[in-house]
């Protein structure tokens, strides 16, 4: 069906009324193939899911086939009907086919939401989606905490979430999924390496890029500053400058000396 609201679904059935009735009307003898092609082809597949459920719940479930094809007069062949429906004292529920099953949690998995979440943006995901975007982090060997940090969780909170989908996994019989990091190292592209050094220029973090990268934070900042991948281009961050003469190391005598002469 659809992801319409009840009070939407209940305007889309009130909507379709006209339409059903003249379906059952056209059935009943009151037109032929054309007139029910003309009057299901000016609907969409929403209207149409909603009309199956709107004449379907016209139908008792209850009431014997017989009564309810008591209104045919020929049979499939076109010959006439002259004994009852063949199943007399069949209930229509007794035809009813078992439901299957539904679909596993994983085929729900909105993959632009784990991509979402693996990067660091603020989004909304269901726990198998957020199981998913910590797998591909793990996998792009990052840690846990790494995770914590970069989405303002408590430290541990990853760790304790996963705990707590591992049991749920054990308790639905269902395989838990493996996070092992990489043991090779990652291999990063001209373009990726260029695109790195830029947004870390512009004041991205070492996590933010390592969530966006796949990789540790470590690894950016190799990378941020020169010392991965020297050949490509981007801009190299600058080696931080050690202390300034203001501050307390100087002012305690590991200055210059004559410096720190004319200061006291």
């Amino acid at each position: 069906m659809t992801t319409l609201d009840a009070r939407a679904r209940g305007d889309l059935a009130e909507e379709l009324l006209p339409t059903a009735a003249s379906l059952v009307t056209i059935v009943h003898g009151d037109g032929g193939p054309d007139d029910l092609g003309n009057l299901i082809g000016r609907l969409d597949t929403v209207q149409k899911d909603a009309l199956l459920v709107l004449l379907a719940s016209m139908v008792d479930p209850d009431r014997a086939l017989s009564d309810a094809f008591a209104w045919l007069q020929f049979d499939e062949y076109g010959r006439p009907a002259s004994a009852p429906f063949r199943g007399e004292w069949t209930r229509i529920r007794d035809l009813a086919v078992e439901l299957e099953e539904p679909e596993a949690a994983t085929e729900l998995i909105d993959e632009v939401a784990v991509a979402a979440y693996a990067e660091g943006r603020n989004v909304a995901v269901t726990d198998e989606e957020r199981l998913r975007a910590v797998v591909r982090c793990v996998e792009g060997g990052m840690s846990y905490q790494d995770i914590d940090r970069h989405r303002n969780l408590k430290l541990g909170d990853t760790s304790l979430f996963l705990n707590r989908m591992r049991r749920q996994y054990e308790r639905e019989g269902r395989e838990f999924p493996a996070m092992e990091r990489p043991n090779e190292p990652r291999v990063f592209t001209e373009d990726e390496v260029v695109e790195i050094r830029t947004r870390s220029a512009a004041g991205a973090t070492d996590l933010e890029l390592a969530m966006s990268f796949g990789t540790e934070a470590g690894v950016i900042g190799h990378i941020c500053r020169g010392r991965r991948h020297p050949e490509f281009g981007g801009p190299i961050r600058k080696p931080k400058r050690g202390p300034s003469k203001n501050t307390r190391t100087y002012w305690l005598g590991d200055g210059d000396t004559a410096d720190y002469a004319k200061a006291s």
